[in-house]
């Protein structure tokens, strides 16, 4: 800043030796406009520079991740099935595709079963098809003849303590409810009884309650999973006083999109297998009146 004002001191002062002492007009009319255009390219340099010519910082705090979405904006991929005075939830992942849990209620779905589902505030109905069981991951895919006409960005990558909105429906009404947390661990988790291994599974701290099972889960960049149960506070029998009066924090589990779209690819093929590969017919040669075929 104390440069520029040196340079037109000196220019002032030049002017002023040239119109007073030798009286020379066109000089100062040239100096005058070469100093107005000299400010006007310093003034546009200093405007831009303090907007894009910033050095950017090091320091952790200043990565800071995109917003989660509203309720608004997710509650259209939100479905459920109602059986029972009660809701289970379905997500919508593809415009003819869904999903929901496999466990509890769902155990008795059959392949080809029709189940009909209702959007997020139960004004449409829609009559769906259990296409595919997966028993491991805990989740059956659904079809619909009748395609919708939005669907969610399917989020295949996640980054630990990165930051989830779960949409379930735990209220006693049924109506949506949302949870909020955040991804617990890269790490992956499989689940044994001492026969069966389910799995893998993604961890989160959302404090899911029953209810929660089959809710979408949002991160910053879209649907990244389906909330399938939670590992809760371990006790005996007759701590339940502890149980009751104990703040802890809730692992919930997650079935990942990625794998979900194991299921949506598997029907997908079903209904449109690949056409076979038309590879060239091998040579026919007549050989000393033997027929050979190439290979």
């Amino acid at each position: 800043m104390i440069q520029p004002v040196a340079d037109i001191a000196v220019i002032g002062l030049a002017i002023m030796y040239q119109t007073l002492i030798l009286n020379d007009y066109k000089f100062v009319f040239c100096t005058y406009f070469i100093i107005g255009a000299l400010f006007t390219l310093w003034f546009i340099k200093r405007s831009f520079s303090g907007v894009s010519i910033r050095k950017k910082s090091s320091s952790p705090y200043d990565e800071v991740q995109d917003n989660l979405p509203t309720a608004q904006a997710v509650q259209d991929y939100c479905f459920y099935i109602e059986e029972n005075y009660r809701r289970d939830c379905v997500i919508c992942l593809e415009k003819d595709l869904f999903c929901t849990f496999r466990h509890d209620t769902h155990k008795n779905y059959n392949l080809g079963e029709m189940v009909t589902i209702y959007n997020y505030n139960g004004t449409r109905s829609y009559i769906t098809r259990v296409r595919f069981i997966c028993e491991q991951l805990d989740f059956i895919i659904l079809k619909s003849d009748e395609k919708m006409e939005k669907v969610p960005a399917l989020s295949q990558d996640f980054i630990t303590a990165e930051p989830l909105l779960l949409c379930g429906r735990s209220d006693i009404t049924g109506e949506l409810t949302y949870s909020k947390g955040s991804i617990r661990t890269s790490r992956l988790q499989y689940f044994s009884d001492g026969i069966v291994e389910k799995g893998p599974f993604l961890l989160g701290d959302i404090h899911a309650i029953p209810g929660d099972s089959g809710g979408a889960v949002f991160s910053t960049s879209g649907l990244i999973g389906m909330n399938v149960g939670s590992i809760r506070f371990s006790c005996n029998p007759d701590d339940d006083v502890i149980m009751c009066a104990a703040h802890f924090k809730v692992v919930n589990c997650m079935v990942r999109s990625t794998d979900l779209l194991y299921g949506i690819n598997f029907v997908k093929n079903q209904d449109s297998p690949p056409r076979p590969k038309n590879y060239p017919r091998p040579p026919i040669i007549d050989f000393d009146g033997k027929i050979l075929t190439g290979c």
